[in-house]
């Protein structure tokens, strides 16, 4: 029970860390830091003491799940934009992990043509109904005022 819980702990510290390497973009030195660390512990452990190999599959499990629960929460936190929940993430995360990545990156090129557009053409009201002043007789398109 002892071993199982150090490699259960073990590969959790795993899962966030390859979480972190992943969220939002892929940051393959640590990934690979992470990875290698963690399964080097791993292995250094099989070796040296009585812990049987069968529990490589708990440290693998629980990196999987681990990684990609933290990835969803993670996504939630800065791309709620996206409008998926939880589960929609996780499952995103454990079949198709480019994904939500790919649709992060279409936002924030969205976004930055919206802010270049924006500095282009400052003195352009992009939303005629937001008129600062809409009682003022002077402004063009504003309601005219009413007097009794």
């Amino acid at each position: 029970m002892f071993w199982f819980l150090i490699f259960l702990a073990i590969g959790i510290v795993a899962g966030v860390g390859l979480s972190n390497a992943r969220t939002p973009e892929i940051r393959l030195p640590r990934t690979f830091a992470v990875l290698g660390v963690t399964t080097g512990v791993v292995l250094l452990i099989l070796l040296n003491s009585t812990a049987h190999p069968e529990l490589i599959i708990v440290y693998a499990i629980a990196v999987t799940i681990t990684e990609a629960a933290w990835t969803a929460r993670t996504w939630g936190r800065i791309f709620p934009e996206a409008g998926l929940n939880f589960r929609d993430i996780v499952m995103d995360e454990l079949l198709h992990p480019a994904r939500i990545r790919i649709a992060y990156a279409h936002m924030l090129a969205e976004r930055e043509r919206r802010a270049e557009s924006s500095i282009e053409h400052p003195d352009e009201n992009p939303n005629p109904d937001d008129d600062p002043n809409p009682d003022d007789p002077h402004t063009p398109g504003s309601a005219p005022s009413q007097q009794p």
